[in-house]
This record gives structure tokens, sequence and C-alpha cells, in this order.
């Protein structure tokens, strides 16, 4: 299962569960969603658009795993915005964000 309705309720879109970290503390390790298959590309931007159209104006949480690990992350926050989403968190450990990525999050 790669789209779990319940997470609409908090417009969140789990992108992978694949980490490049090992926090001891983290509260999605890969098997705390078994069944979860990492959607490809096409999919995931539909599933991002469908959040962002269910936000009613809200905004949409890409979420992991490590979200940045998707070479298709940034265009899924671009597709979220296109698609209504007010705001967009990426909920990253920050490891693979350098400047360049950075700005073109923020952008």
């Amino acid at each position: 299962m790669a789209f779990r309705e319940d997470h609409l309720v908090k417009n969140l879109v789990r992108v992978t569960l694949r980490c490049n970290a090992r926090c001891v503390f983290c509260n999605i390790p890969p098997e705390s969603e078994p069944g979860f298959e990492e959607p490809d590309a096409k999919t995931l931007l539909r599933q991002v658009a469908r959040a962002a159209r269910q936000s009613a104006g809200g905004g949409i949480v890409l979420s992991g795993g490590e979200p940045t690990l998707r070479k298709e992350m940034l265009e899924a926050a671009s597709t979220a915005r296109r698609s209504g989403a007010a705001w967009v968190e990426v909920q990253t450990n920050g490891l693979l964000v350098a400047a360049k990525t950075a700005r073109a999050m923020a952008d």
C-alpha cells in the first residue's frame, strides 16, 4: 500500500521510506509501514497533486524516510503549489540539501 488515505488528514505524502541516516530517535523506520511500496515518479506526482487539492488552500507535507532521496522531490513540491497548496513542508534531515537545492526549495 503506497498511498494511505489516513495521511490525507494531515495532507501528508510519504514519498519513500529509504533514508540516508540512522537516527536513534527516528519515528518512521522502514518497518513502521509494512507493505509500503515506493511510488514511481508519475504516481508520486499524482498523489501530491491530489493531497494539494484536498488541502483546501492549506499546505501539504512531503515526508519519508528521507524525501530528498527522491530525484522528483523538487518537482513534487512544484506540483503541490501548482495544484493549490499554499505551502509545502519537506521533512528532511538536511544531509543532501546544498545551497543550490535550498534555493530551489525556497523558490
